[in-house]
């Protein structure tokens, strides 16, 4: 009996030791972790996490540990060790896997000023101010160029994409119509060729507005007051000029590799959605949609397929993503409302407004329209500090199939969605602590990246390119920087 009795109290000793070991190892590397995040400016939330739970932890665990080493101390170095890595692993995962600023801008000047939309290539970040166009390389945060419109001139249209290195922009005088664009080279900042437009009455120079110029192909084409004009990318030279329908003006204008899409509204409350060809304006398609009011709000998701969102601003008339085929019919309907969500299309806000190239919401990927989603109860309160009530946001994304219009799949959020990006195979949505790496077939993370040391308050136009994600807000005067960029 008594050398059972001992060998027990070797088995209690030994797994004390074993246990306090782990815990000690554990804990003081908490400690340790948390501590250098604050000298060395290390991390963000996840270390912080480890400093209150190190210091909480050695503190109440210092006697008990002391003891279990005593009673066993060959194993206990080995369980150290293992708490070690499991404290680091730990880490790793809630807090370790993030990006932190690589660069940001300096803020802008005057206070009133804002940006109209950005752009990205392989190594420069663009942004668009109504004043001055600013190329910024994209790995150092250097101001690579600046471009000015010519003259008292502001920037009042922008290309929603490039080609290549070459980009639109629509520029002229305050309280003049959108008359000139430029084709801008963003690897150094030239103009390559400068043209004029027959533009619309009443499109004021100093409220630039989407949809005027567009890329498709190897033509940049331009709205005018009565039709669609293409140019040669390369010269600007006029190859083919497109009249509205009678009884229609031009109101919208998309472009992309294999279409130019042109939305006209018509006499009679209707939409007509055009799908052409970028080389000779050849018609591909036509579809008639039906409005009940005379002032719609359109934008052009996508030219292949040709996706458009229609909201007609009244009670009874077409609030709806429309999605078309090839022969012109609309295949399905994605409401902007439903019993489940209202979708978010467009993240600018009036105060952080990109006017020129929005901040989209929506995307199109593949045959799947994809949208951030909001219901009733997303906003809520918690804690009340002293600076008032802190308010929080459920977010998600949502998809719909382009061909039925039926949900297929639903992606919680931890906050509002501030940037959606696609980076080629996978979609990544910023909020205001992570950039969420998802799926667009199925909907799963694949990734969680925490942010240290930003905060983003504001929509953002995001991009996603090597590891870096460049942040261009359109208030640069403020909490926020111009531009910033994360790695």
């Amino acid at each position: 009996m008594l050398r059972r009795a001992a060998i027990d109290r070797r088995k209690v000793a030994l797994w004390l030791s074993v246990v306090g070991g782990l815990y000690g190892g554990a804990m003081l590397t908490s400690l340790v972790i948390g501590i250098a995040s604050l000298v060395f400016d290390f991390g963000g939330d996840g270390v912080i996490v480890m400093l209150l739970v190190g210091a909480g932890g050695t503190a109440l665990g210092l006697l008990p540990v002391t003891v279990a080493v005593v009673n066993a101390p060959r194993a206990a170095p080995a369980a150290a060790l293992a708490g070690v890595l499991l404290a680091v692993g730990v880490l790793h995962f809630y807090g370790g896997q993030g990006v932190r600023p690589v660069w940001s801008a300096a803020h802008d000047h005057p206070s009133g000023v804002r940006a109209v939309g950005s752009w990205t290539t392989e190594d420069i970040v663009v942004r668009a101010r109504p004043d001055e166009v600013t190329g910024y390389r994209i790995t150092d945060g250097t101001v690579v160029w600046r471009w000015s419109p010519p003259g008292q001139e502001v920037v009042c249209a922008m290309s929603e994409g490039v080609r290549g290195s070459i980009g639109l922009v629509g520029h002229a005088t305050t309280k003049a119509p959108c008359a000139a664009v430029t084709a801008l080279d963003l690897s150094s900042g030239r103009s390559t060729w400068q043209g004029s437009v027959r533009p619309a009455v009443g499109r004021w120079g100093d409220e630039s507005e989407e949809g005027i110029v567009a890329i498709a192909g190897g033509t940049a084409v331009v709205r005018e007051v009565d039709g669609w004009r293409g140019m040669r990318l390369a010269d600007g030279s006029a190859v083919w000029f497109v009249k509205a329908e009678a009884g229609c003006a031009p109101q919208r204008l998309a472009g992309g590799p294999d279409a130019v899409v042109a939305v006209e509204l018509c006499s009679g409350r209707s939409l007509v959605v055009r799908s052409l060809t970028p080389g000779d304006g050849r018609e591909l398609t036509r579809t008639a949609v039906p409005i009940a009011g005379d002032n719609p709000t359109v934008a052009v998701l996508s030219t292949a397929p040709v996706t458009v969102a229609v909201d007609d601003n009244t009670l009874r008339g077409t609030h709806a993503v429309l999605a078309l085929d090839w022969q012109g019919l609309i295949r399905s309907r994605v409401p902007l409302s439903s019993l489940e969500y209202d979708l978010v299309l467009t993240l600018s806000t009036p105060l952080a407004d990109f006017t020129a190239r929005p901040v989209r919401g929506a995307l199109v990927v593949g045959d799947l329209l994809i949208a951030p989603a909001v219901k009733p109860g997303d906003e809520h309160s918690y804690g009340n500090g002293r600076w008032g009530p802190s308010v929080g946001y459920d977010g998600r994304l949502v998809a719909y199939s382009l061909t039925d219009g039926t949900r297929k799949w639903t992606a919680e959020l931890d906050e509002k969605v501030r940037g959606i990006a696609l980076d080629g195979t996978g979609l990544w949505t910023l909020t205001d602590q992570e950039l969420t790496r998802i799926d667009p077939r199925t909907g799963h993370r694949t990734s969680n990246l925490s942010i240290h040391n930003a905060r983003q308050l504001d929509p953002v136009q995001l991009w996603a390119q090597d590891g870096l994600f460049a942040c261009v807000t359109a208030d640069g005067t403020d909490d926020d920087p111009p531009a910033l960029v994360l790695g």
